[in-house]
């Protein structure tokens, strides 16, 4: 560049499309098939966590970039839980923040009816913007999940709100019987192996964009008699090559 001369502008479009570049690429680590659209949607809600972000706490201010790499991926790796319905759905994200997983949840399975339950005012007020915005078909209840009325869902998630433990105990009032609670954990020993309400059918272990690592538990709820524990050898099969996720059946 010569002295004087102005850098080039970077334009909205190019940004939202190394922004798209990056959504596609953590995607497809985990191995989360995700079409043009999709990541086009993911990238204005991220936009817009964001712009947001910078006049109120929503993620701690935090930059495209960081929310691709450290809160994405979570979401992404729900959709790889063979546990999860594969049919219509109504999927319960309590304490669900800025909706960085019930919100790419509901925009790439559209057949899943998605419920955010959320008790700061301020980020309810986000979250109404998004769905207005993404023209999604959210429900959005303002308010502490026991305050929130009679809720029940066939998939419940809550994710860095509770310890694994009192998340699975506070989920058991709100699955419905042969529905799925989701745990997420830093490790698979922080997990809660099979108690008298649960089943824990899958373990998807995996990592963050940064490298950091990351488990899913899928607890079914009311196991059948006779179900196996969660002791004793856990069986693991890695995933394709290239993708970061690999799996635990217990």
């Amino acid at each position: 560049m010569r002295p004087g001369e102005r850098p080039p502008r970077v334009s909205v479009m190019e940004d939202f499309d190394s922004l798209g570049e990056s959504i596609a690429g953590e995607a497809g680590q985990l191995g989360v098939a995700i079409d043009e659209d999709s990541v086009r949607r993911i990238a204005v809600f991220l936009r817009l966590v964001e712009k947001w972000g910078q006049r109120m706490n929503l993620t701690g201010r935090a930059k495209t970039s960081l929310l691709v790499q450290r809160h994405l991926p979570d979401a992404l790796a729900v959709l790889r839980c063979r546990a999860l319905p594969t049919g219509a759905a109504r999927v319960l994200d309590i304490g669900a923040g800025a909706g960085l997983t019930g919100i790419p949840l509901a925009l790439l399975r559209s057949h899943w009816s998605v419920c955010l339950v959320e008790p700061l005012t301020r980020r309810c007020s986000f979250l109404r913007t998004a769905r207005q915005t993404l023209s999604l078909p959210l429900e959005v209840i303002e308010g502490k999940v026991e305050n929130a009325g009679p809720l029940r869902g066939d998939v419940v998630l809550s994710r860095a709100t509770w310890a694994p433990e009192l998340w699975l105990e506070r989920a058991s009032g709100l699955v419905s019987g042969g529905g799925v609670a989701v745990v997420f954990a830093a490790r698979s020993a922080a997990l809660p192996a099979t108690g008298a309400l649960w089943q824990r059918e899958e373990v998807l272990e995996y990592r963050l964009g940064d490298g950091t690592p990351r488990v899913i538990g899928c607890y079914r709820a009311d196991p059948p008699s006779g179900g196996r524990g969660g002791a004793g050898e856990v069986p693991v099969s890695r995933e394709t090559s290239g993708q970061q996720a690999r799996r635990c059946s217990t």
